[in-house]
């Protein structure tokens, strides 16, 4: 029990001051925290603190406090919280007399959570003998992703993208987690499948003749045959290496795209050819005239854009081929000659023929009579 007195410069002791009482408190601990990691995320890892201390002589318990409001006064030297990701808490610890009494606060130990683990978003796309993983970039807390195959761990990657490769043709699901610098792995992700893909048969290749295209292209081993598609509707499932598409229009832009597929019926990636088909060649109308010395032949010019030539028959036989629109027969007179034109093109696609006329190269009267 305490109380105070004063003296003045003559020695004149004054009245008491209040009585207090007080008792000397033991040493508080001092608190060690550790903040659980290198573990799962669900377990608490990155978030649960256990704080431990040394027991301190004849004390038999502890106060402590986080954040200013106490937690606990326990017997026990050790204390696991269960605290918010990212976060900042202050603790402190007394230690307790015999009459439960609390003592000297201890100084304020700062524990800071980590920042929580995410869950990946996760993109799982076939590809040519292999499968395109692709998710959420959680840096800067994840250091580090997890990528999991059918259940099974497939291994680490510090980039939020993997490639595997796979036998095409089959399934495979997919998962992903999130590990940060200390070790935490968050949850995986939720589960997405894909199929590793067929190539792309090689050399598609094309030969226009007319309104017809004739396809050729490589054998895929292991496919289990090919679609065609002109204007992205299919026209042919076959497992043969080649096409003819005929009665297509005149003059017309197609486009075709050839795909290996599998068992399941799916395709691989396409290879694509944009063709036109050539000009319909037609026939040209033919008219003509004959005189005493020649027979002349006419025609109209056929509206194609491509270079093409005209060929005169002569009573079944070619007698000649030219740009022109006309031509000049010289005959003998007194006998009928028939004739008709078709028309040519730089492909060598020749047209039908024209109206058939026949003509006759009248004798001359006589002279002097």
């Amino acid at each position: 029990e305490y109380h105070v007195r004063a003296w003045d410069l003559y020695d004149l002791e004054g009245p008491e001051s209040n009585r207090q009482k007080e008792k000397s408190s033991y040493q508080y601990p001092t608190l060690k925290p550790n903040i659980k990691m290198a573990a799962l995320k669900t377990e608490g890892s990155g978030r649960i603190v256990t704080l431990d201390w040394i027991a301190i002589p004849e004390v038999e318990k502890y106060a402590l406090y986080r954040d200013g409001e106490r937690l606990s006064i326990q017997p026990e030297l050790v204390y696991v919280d269960s605290l918010e990701w990212g976060t900042e808490y202050k603790y402190a610890i007394n230690s307790l007399d015999g009459d439960g009494d609390e003592g000297a606060m201890s100084e304020e130990t700062i524990v800071n959570t980590h920042p929580e683990v995410l869950i990946p978003d996760l993109i799982a796309q076939g590809g040519v003998n292999a499968v395109q993983l692709t998710w959420t970039d959680l840096a800067p807390v994840a250091k580090y992703y997890k990528v999991f195959r059918n259940g099974n761990y497939l291994g680490d990657f510090d980039k939020p993208s993997f490639a595997d490769n796979v036998a095409p043709g089959k399934e495979y699901c997919y998962s992903v987690s999130a590990a940060d610098e200390y070790e935490t792995e968050g949850e995986q992700s939720s589960t997405h499948c894909a199929k590793g893909q067929f190539a792309a048969p090689t050399n598609f290749a094309s030969e226009i003749m007319r309104n017809t295209i004739n396809f050729s292209w490589n054998s895929v081993e292991g496919v289990s045959g090919y679609h065609l598609y002109r204007n992205d509707s299919l026209i042919l499932t076959t497992k043969e290496f080649s096409y003819f598409d005929e009665a297509l229009d005149y003059d017309t832009e197609y486009k075709y795209d050839l795909a290996s597929f599998d068992q399941d019926g799916d395709d691989g990636p396409m290879v694509s050819l944009s063709l036109r088909t050539h000009e319909e060649v037609t026939a040209p109308t033919m008219s003509g005239a004959a005189d005493l010395e020649k027979i002349t032949i006419t025609w109209n010019q056929l509206p194609l854009r491509i270079d093409h030539i005209y060929r005169v028959y002569r009573d079944g036989v070619l007698l000649s081929d030219l740009t022109d629109t006309f031509y000049v027969d010289i005959v003998d007179p007194g006998k009928f000659y028939c004739y008709k034109i078709s028309a040519k093109d730089s492909y060598g696609t020749e047209g039908p023929f024209s109206n058939e006329e026949c003509f006759k190269v009248l004798v001359n009267y006589p002279r002097d009579l």
